[in-house]
């Protein structure tokens, strides 16, 4: 069981059940960059999605770009926010590039900052071609109701023990005085930063070297870079977010998708006095 008081970790499957049996309020389930892989999404949510009256999806954004199909990701995100109030999406920085190329009136230069970062991939998504005039193309992508599930996005979402957020956060500013740039874009100091942040951060953005789920003592790290290794990871917690469970969609080898528990690869704890163990 990997507890949050504790950050102990034995075996995944253990925590899982601990995770599915035990909650009596909500549980809730984070899930990581997708960047277009709708297979590995549409995978995790049929194994997380039983009894949505327990449990909670949360999604830590960048649904869109890179891969293959990031129309029908956005569609996913969209049937389970209907099928749940209390589920969220949590807006990334191609979220944004995307809105502000929507957004801005002039949309030449959002429009190849975002092309430049994976929207061509979006774009295709959607039928569209890239060479068209991005103002035609800004016209018909806002008609499409997979695009307007982004207008229901958050920036951050926060439990009793947990932070929720798409890259992290910026050390020593209060949680809820965090710049919008710095909880979708932010890479350092967040991610050297040893000491406790007030609560555990769960955040994606930057890509994991293991391709695993990444445990450390002040956050979680489900950015296993689902469009370069085919994973996408998820983190179930209890309802009274005392353990949690990793289960990772891998579509990395023949076979099709393969929804499966996984342990993390964990970091050197940090505990909330700033002492540190392995």
């Amino acid at each position: 069981m990997t507890s949050t008081k504790t950050l102990r970790t034995t075996s995944a499957a253990e925590a899982c059940e601990t995770a599915c049996t035990t909650g009596r309020l909500l549980e809730t389930v984070a899930i990581g960059d997708v960047h277009g892989r709708a297979d590995l999404l549409e995978a995790l949510l049929e194994e997380v999605t039983s009894a949505p009256e327990r449990r909670r999806v949360v999604f830590l954004g960048d649904i869109v770009d890179r891969g293959p199909d990031s129309r029908l990701a956005l569609k996913l995100v969209a049937q389970e926010l209907e099928a749940s109030s209390q589920s969220f999406l949590l807006l990334g920085n191609h979220e944004e590039l995307m809105l502000k190329f929507l957004d801005e009136r002039h949309k030449g230069g959002p429009f190849h900052i975002w092309m430049q970062n994976g929207g061509v991939a979006t774009l295709r998504a959607f039928d569209l071609d890239p060479h068209l005039d991005p103002y035609r193309i800004a016209e018909i992508l806002s008609d499409f109701d997979e695009v307007q599930v982004l207008r229901k996005g958050k920036d951050m979402l926060l439990s009793d023990e947990f932070a929720f957020v798409h890259a992290g956060v910026r050390p020593e500013i209060p949680l809820d005085q965090q710049a919008r740039f710095d909880v979708r874009w932010i890479r350092e100091p967040f991610l050297s930063f040893k000491n406790s942040f007030g609560k555990m951060i769960v955040h994606g953005h930057t890509p994991t070297a293991t391709g695993l789920p990444e445990l450390h003592g002040n956050r979680i790290n489900l950015d296993t870079g689902a469009f370069a290794t085919g994973r996408l990871s998820a983190v179930h917690l209890t309802a009274d977010e005392s353990a949690f469970c990793f289960l990772q969609a891998d579509g990395s080898v023949h076979g099709g998708v393969k929804v499966r528990n996984c342990l993390p690869a964990v970091a050197e704890a940090t505990h909330q006095d700033g002492r540190t163990s392995m």
